[in-house]
């Protein structure tokens, strides 16, 4: 499912316009992205919690020539459903 396809669906639950659920999954979309650039957990009761994770730099070997490589640190976003779904 994309996002089209998601404001979709949401007009056909809840009867408003499409329109107004695409303006709301966007709206949605930059809460998350401000949480995940202020640090900060957000945890929505019986759906999940979007957590920004950090990994650490690390040595890593490449496949093809076994030689090895330094991977950087990095920051992710991480999903975890809540057990009730």
């Amino acid at each position: 499912m994309n996002k089209r396809e998601l404001a979709s669906r949401m007009s056909q639950l809840s009867k408003l316009n499409r329109e107004v659920c695409s303006k709301a999954i966007a709206v949605f979309m930059e809460v998350v992205r401000e949480c995940y650039l202020n640090d900060e957990p957000l945890g929505l009761t019986g759906f999940g919690t979007f957590l920004p994770l950090y990994r650490k730099a690390r040595i890593g070997v490449n496949p093809a020539t076994k030689e090895k490589i330094n991977i950087p640190s990095s920051k992710k976003l991480k999903f975890r459903p809540s057990k009730n779904i």
